[in-house]
């Protein structure tokens, strides 16, 4: 994948130039994968300083208690009863203005910040879990994104057993989704790694599925508890 930046006629610094080819691949690198060459233009420096204060602003969520999660509900059709919740990350600025998660995830995932910030997501879900069975209500699971940027982190397995320490939740009650809808053969370069979280005694689920590069080959190989079809497939049944 290439990020092309034009010469001007004058001599161009070529710091510059390399800068704007930077800003081109960076552009390139959020569009579909089929996306091979991106050609600079102004409004990609407008999108670029966005994304930088932006990036800026979710540095210092943390600090100002900006950042919170909401609990999506699991029921058993069946018996119409909640079985767990979903742990979803949402952001209300200082502006008291909420921020896309379709926003600042993809920025995490992109600076490294999703590393803390999927940290500090599993650590408050299994607090809040902790806190709903100290109430009585016993038997229930969370559900807990995760990003593929953090199952490649050297320390991601030393962060679980950390947070299971702090939390005193057992692993068998988390269940960690990966998105599908990122390079299926990176995931497949990391089964193992998939399987180390399995014996820990979480279940593992892949959300989004469909939307991506689905393969039945990969799923045969991958030791998945749960299969996420992704809502466009399904909306109109």
């Amino acid at each position: 994948r290439c990020g092309i930046a034009p010469v001007a006629h004058e001599m161009s610094p070529a710091r510059e130039i390399l800068k704007y080819a930077n800003i081109a691949l960076k552009h390139l690198k959020q569009k579909p994968a089929q996306d091979k060459v991106a050609y600079f233009n102004p409004t990609m420096m407008d999108e670029a300083k966005k994304r930088l204060h932006l990036l800026k602003e979710l540095r210092h969520a943390f600090d100002r208690d900006e950042l919170f999660l909401a609990f999506q509900p699991k029921i058993a059709l069946h018996s119409r009863e909640v079985i767990g919740f979903e742990a979803l990350i949402r952001w209300r600025n200082s502006r008291g203005q909420f921020v896309s998660p379709l926003e600042f995830i993809p920025l995490a995932e992109q600076s490294g910040l999703i590393v803390r910030l999927g940290e500090w997501v599993l650590s408050q879900a299994m607090r809040s879990l902790a806190q709903v069975r100290a109430r009585g209500f016993n038997g229930l699971s969370m559900a807990v994104n995760v990003s593929v940027v953090q199952l490649q982190h050297p320390e991601f397995m030393h962060m679980l057993r950390r947070v299971i320490g702090e939390t005193h939740i057992e692993a068998a009650a988390i269940e960690l989704e990966v998105t599908e809808s990122v390079d299926m053969g990176n995931i497949q370069n990391h089964i193992q790694q998939l399987q180390s979280i399995k014996d820990l005694g979480f279940s593992l689920a892949i959300d989004d599925f469909g939307t991506g590069f689905s393969s039945l080959s990969y799923l045969q190989q991958m030791p998945i508890d749960c299969l996420k079809i992704d809502r466009s497939f399904i909306q109109d049944v």
